[in-house]
């Protein structure tokens, strides 16, 4: 990351492994999250199953104990005949206070609808038990359902609204009387107290049950449990009920979560076989979460406690061990100020730690020893630099100096190094109306070959001034270099002797390149004859001198090898071609000029390539005196 590009390396550890904890918190939180959602879930639903159960049995047991009610007093014999029945539902209605009323129903054998009720036991709201007799009763089985379509009971339970209060009755059958009569015995008690009594349940805070018929009527509900008891629960009760009306229909059991006005209900239904009632459980769905929320929260402070524990943790074992690296950074800034005595401790880390200290001290060691020899070397270094800066004005001090010309002649030489020394020369002197030149390239580069062509150089400057005969000169200097030249050097040169006036040449090569002539038109051509052996191979060997006469305006450039191999990145050479066209370009120039040219063009050839060998050129113009020059000339003659 580029914004830690800079820092502290301890920094960028805290910063990184702070956010691979934030991430492993993030990620343990997600988990968590979706766990406890799944285990709120399937808590609520397992509990869901169990108040299903537990209602369902209690309703059982409370509708068995109400079937049981009739048994005992009916076997006993005193109640079969009709005067001590009127006796029964008082006796009933006062050994059982779920009860609201106890009554006996005569039908006629084949008789219609109409039931001859012979007595009634009323219990009132203050506890007092009425008992009245009654000689018709019309009981409206229009507003009566029958429950229990079974056969395997001997009565029939009936549901029925009576002063908008719903009422549950169990119907028993009696034992007939003479004069064709059927006796019922039908006990009445209000649904809700045997809801109260059996269904003493909700799930979680503001929940509640209802239950309700296979058409999905109300039978009963808990709406009184929870606080909110207006007409909004009743109309929710119903969208819950055409929501459960298809799946009541199939006598499914299951749950559900479902939406209804922007809230989320959960939903559990179940049957009641027994009774052909269906049972549901509702619970709003963000207050059975209310737990797993809680859950979240002290979760999330835990991991909080355990995130700050940790990295604190981090920041403190990172300083214990960044701390080190501190001191020896401050080791190592100063060995750069050139403190490399100072003293890197011994410390007792990590394995890498205490390997990296090793090595810095080892380090600081090797850089003391090399400073050292580095300081002796930098010393021979600066004293050869002396030298070789020394040899080089010596050197250059075996070259000939700038010499006055007659107008007739023009003379331009250079000589460009590759290194402080080489073993390139060129030498020119007048003497007697003559101009002695000469230009010299020794096998080799450096210091033996600047030794070897110094004493060339200055032995050739002692023999023109006596010889007139260029090949005596290559002799005596061939004698000479072959003496004792265990090296194995020798040198290769153009000496040349022009007559100043008629530009007559007398020359010798030895081994040397062949010199360009340059014509006044511009054209070139070389003096490629008679070439001989280099100076210093054979010894005793004759050299032949040859003539060579010099055109008006014409002029003679002599140069090295280290112009024509010049090469340049790609191994091309410079080449005799690229010269001629060089100077040819440039003919009308003077000497310098053309020479300076030609510096540059080898430059441009080469680029970036460090020269090879040395470059080296002298090209000298000769023109004829006319005849007034001539005069003027011996006039200076005779002043001097």
């Amino acid at each position: 990351m580029k914004i830690f590009k800079h820092s502290q390396f301890a920094r960028q550890l805290i910063v990184y492994l702070a956010i691979v904890l934030l991430l492993v918190l993030f990620f343990i939180s997600v988990a968590l999250v979706t766990s406890v959602h799944q285990f709120i879930g399937n808590n609520t639903y397992q509990q869901s199953e169990i108040f299903a159960k537990n209602i369902c049995t209690s309703l059982k047991r409370t509708i068995t104990l109400i079937e049981q009610i009739p048994n005992h007093p009916i076997n006993s014999r005193k109640f079969t005949n009709s005067a001590k029945s009127k006796l029964l539902p008082h006796k009933i209605l006062n050994s059982h206070s779920q009860l609201i009323e106890v009554s006996i129903h005569y039908k006629r054998t084949n008789s219609d609808t109409s039931h001859f009720i012979h007595t009634i036991a009323t219990r009132h709201d203050n506890g007092q038990i009425i008992t009245t007799t009654k000689n018709r009763y019309s009981l409206h089985e229009s507003i009566c359902q029958k429950l229990d379509k079974g056969n395997n009971r001997k009565g029939i339970w009936i549901y029925s609204e009576v002063n908008q209060k719903s009422i549950l009755s169990y119907c028993h059958p009696l034992q007939n009387l003479p004069n064709q009569y059927e006796r019922y015995l039908k006990l009445d008690f209000h649904l809700e107290r045997m809801i109260a009594l059996s269904c003493d349940y909700k799930l979680y805070q503001n929940g509640y049950l209802f239950i309700i018929d296979s058409s999905a009527n109300c039978i009963s509900h808990s709406f009184n449990t929870i606080q909110d008891t207006s007409s909004n629960s009743k109309t929710h009760y119903k969208h819950i009920s055409q929501y459960l009306k298809n799946k009541i229909a199939k006598g499914e059991t299951g749950c559900s979560i479902y939406e209804n006005n922007g809230s989320s209900y959960f939903l559990h239904y179940s049957p009641i076989p027994f009774m052909n009632w269906h049972l549901g459980i509702v619970s709003p769905y963000d207050i059975s979460l209310n737990s797993s929320i809680k859950l979240h929260g002290t979760s999330l402070i835990y991991l909080a406690g355990a995130f700050l524990f940790v990295f604190v943790c981090i920041l403190y074992v990172v300083h214990l061990q960044s701390l080190p690296l501190k001191q020896l950074t401050s080791c190592v800034r100063k060995i750069v100020d050139e403190q490399f005595n100072v003293d890197i401790p011994h410390i007792k880390s990590t394995k890498e730690i205490t390997e990296l200290y090793a090595s810095f001290r080892y380090m600081q060691y090797n850089i003391s020893e090399h400073i050292k020899k580095l300081k002796i070397s930098t010393a021979e270094q600066e004293r050869v630099n002396t030298e070789m800066l020394t040899a080089q004005r010596i050197q250059q001090s075996f070259l000939s100096k700038p010499i006055e010309l007659p107008n007739n002649l023009e003379l331009a030489a250079k000589l460009q190094q590759s290194r402080k020394v080489g073993g390139d020369s060129f030498q020119f002197s007048i003497s007697k109306n003559q101009l002695h030149f000469a230009i010299g390239d020794v096998s080799g580069k450096g210091v033996p070959a600047a030794i070897y062509m110094s004493s060339v150089a200055k032995l050739f400057q002692y023999i023109a001034q006596e010889e007139q005969s260029t090949a005596i000169i290559c002799n005596i200097l061939n004698k000479q270099m072959c003496v004792d030249n265990e090296a194995d050097m020798y040198i290769t040169m153009f000496i040349g002797i022009l007559d100043i006036d008629t530009g007559r040449l007398i020359y010798t090569n030895a081994g040397h390149t062949y010199p360009l002539v340059v014509h006044e038109n511009g054209s070139t051509d070389s003096i490629a004859e008679y070439p001989d052996v280099p100076i210093g191979v054979i010894e005793g060997h004759t050299f032949t001198e040859h003539t060579y006469t010099l055109k008006h305006n014409s002029s003679i450039l002599l140069y090295t090898d280290g112009i024509t191999d010049a090469e340049n990145c790609a191994g091309q050479f410079y080449g005799a071609d690229k010269l001629v066209k060089c100077v040819e370009e440039i003919a009308n120039k003077s000497p310098k000029q053309i020479i300076e040219a030609v510096i540059k063009d080898i430059e441009k050839h080469i680029e970036t390539r460090q020269q090879s060998d040395d470059l080296t050129l002298l090209m000298l113009r000769h023109r004829r005196k006319t005849s007034i020059q001539n005069l003027i000339d011996i006039k200076n003659t005779e002043k001097l």
